[in-house]
């Protein structure tokens, strides 16, 4: 695994499943993953090859996804006969958290699914570190949610972790756009919480550029990822909606970046993008999706 402590970010689609497996492909002896859906069969085969040359092999399993009982069933099935250690949550909580932890030292933070939709056709991305704060923030959170206890996370952890909802993401993500002199670019197709909706609104009125893509505002790209990106300063990307249920109620997870490489890649990509149709403010009692 690679020493440098640079944040990599990978948006490309056809970089996706390729990253993916090449990071569990190199692992030697553990890793720790979380999923909340899959459908890809390369991702599958090679963590049931991981297992057979003695990786050590965990995944948390979300309890429940929209539609997809079935499937988790058949995931969890598949993961066991395979000699997966699998930790399915309870349905009281959907663990919609999207990480891997690969031999204690490098950790990748998605807000993509292990699905074809998301390594093909959506926009979305994923972090990879080997920044030891990151990758022991993780592997608190991994062992806090299979042992069913308190995530305890240091403060130098939880600067560069939002994990929800115990650690109130709704106060972080707030207290990010606070802090914008510049800009503030949001990737969500549902910008629907009342108090971040506020927020935006007020940093628009102090004359902060806020641009939120969403449905129509992608390319070719169906939206489904989570981005934030202040200035040219820092970025945050996970799996965290800016809407009620994600903030409140659910196992989420978004890091923080400031890597200039990881900020340059974001800016680039933005550019790529078409106009957005100008929406002079956000108002607090749009509860819809917004589409840009």
């Amino acid at each position: 695994m690679s020493t440098s402590l640079r944040d990599r970010i990978v948006i490309a689609p056809e970089q996706r499943r390729r990253t993916i497996l090449a990071l569990i492909r190199g692992t030697q002896r553990c890793l720790k993953l979380s999923i909340f859906r899959c459908d890809d069969n390369a991702v599958l085969g090679t963590l049931a090859e991981a297992v057979r040359r003695g990786v050590h092999v965990q995944a948390i399993v979300t309890g429940r996804a929209r539609d997809a009982a079935r499937e988790l069933n058949s995931i969890e099935r598949f993961l066991t006969v395979h000699g997966i250690e699998v930790h399915r949550q309870p349905e009281t909580m959907k663990y919609h958290a999207k990480y891997i932890v690969a031999d204690d030292e490098t950790a990748l933070v998605a807000s993509l699914n292990f699905t074809a939709k998301c390594f093909e056709r959506t926009c979305d991305f994923m972090l990879m570190t080997a920044d030891e704060t990151v990758v022991s923030g993780l592997r608190e959170l991994f062992a806090a949610d299979w042992d069913a206890r308190p995530v305890l996370l240091t403060p130098a952890q939880m600067a560069r972790l939002i994990v929800g909802p115990e650690h109130r993401p709704r106060d972080r993500f707030s207290e990010l756009a606070r802090a914008a002199r510049q800009y503030i670019r949001v990737i969500d197709a549902r910008v629907t919480d009342p108090r971040l909706v506020s927020v935006l609104d007020a940093r628009r009125a102090a004359g902060i550029s806020v641009d939120v893509k969403g449905h129509g505002a992608l390319g070719s790209f169906a939206p489904h990822g989570k981005l934030l990106v202040i200035d040219r300063t820092t970025a945050v990307i996970g799996s965290i909606a800016l809407r009620s249920a994600s903030l409140d109620s659910r196992r989420e997870l978004a890091v923080v970046s400031r890597d200039p490489g990881v900020i340059r890649q974001l800016d680039a990509f933005w550019r790529s993008l078409p106009e957005s149709r100008v929406r002079p403010r956000l108002l607090q009692n749009d509860f819809q999706e917004i589409r840009l």
